[in-house]
């Protein structure tokens, strides 16, 4: 393949019925790049936080800024102080109660 058949490949991809390109395309907008654990950290501090799959070191980051940090997971490798224990192999089976006082969720 030559590059001029990649050009005119990638030349074919705006050829949409334009009612199609009318309803399903839309230009991406402008959005800040940021640092992702400084972020989370930052939308955690001072907060209760429940941290979907907190088997990692990020979740003794946010224990640290967190007013209250719960970590779930299938196993607790990194000690989370509030843990709850989760089969990740059958989710959908279990029977697991949300704490009522949880302000957001990470995952």
């Amino acid at each position: 393949m030559s590059i001029e058949d990649v050009r005119k490949e990638f030349l074919g991809y705006g050829n949409y019925d334009p009612e199609y390109f009318r309803k399903q395309m839309h230009k991406i907008p402008e959005a800040k790049t940021v640092e992702r654990v400084k972020f989370i950290l930052d939308q955690c501090k001072d907060k209760i936080i429940l941290h979907l799959g907190s088997d990692g070191p990020l979740h003794k980051k946010i224990e640290q800024v967190a007013k209250k940090a719960y970590g779930v997971d299938q196993h607790n490798k990194y000690e989370a102080k509030f843990f709850i224990e989760m089969d990740l192999d059958n989710i959908y089976k279990q029977d697991w109660v949300l704490p009522k006082d949880i302000d957001l969720i990470v995952c």
